[in-house]
């Protein structure tokens, strides 16, 4: 071979040599790269994941908090009704209350009366025995007269 093909092929050679290197050094940078893209991509994904956790349970809590709202307020539509009706119970009760007093009231008159409705009709049943004996007495004696 000849010295000018010589140092032909050892510069083409030197040359594929500078174009390896740079390729390899290229492929180190884009692998570095997509590796950290792919760790990138891993800490999104897991953010996703929390993030999406996080909004479920906020959603729940949301849900949560709507029904005791909705509660709260139904709670609060019937308070009035309610407080309504517990006027009227606590009116009727003290008007029982007052007419329960009043039927004791009368019950202890009618005990009255009759405890001396019993008395007079003890009395009245003593002078009828007295009466009873003295009439018996008096049909003995006519019984025996005779």
């Amino acid at each position: 071979m000849s010295r000018i093909l010589q140092i032909c092929l050892m510069v083409l050679t030197a040359a594929l040599g500078v174009v390896c290197l740079i390729q390899w050094q290229r492929e180190s940078r884009v692998a570095a790269y997509v590796a950290e893209i792919k760790s990138q991509l891993g800490q999104a994904r897991e953010t996703m994941v929390d993030q999406t956790a996080r909004l479920a349970a906020w959603e729940q809590e949301i849900a949560r908090l709507t029904a005791a709202l909705a509660s709260q307020s139904e709670a609060s539509r019937l308070l009035p009704q309610l407080e309504a009706q517990t006027v009227e119970a606590r009116q009727q009760w003290e008007a029982s209350q007052a007419l329960l007093t009043q039927q004791q009231a009368s019950l202890a008159s009618l005990r009255e009366q009759l405890e001396k409705a019993l008395d007079e009709r003890d009395v009245l049943a003593g002078r009828l025995n007295e009466r009873t004996k003295e009439f018996n007495a008096l049909a003995d004696k006519y019984r025996a007269g005779r």
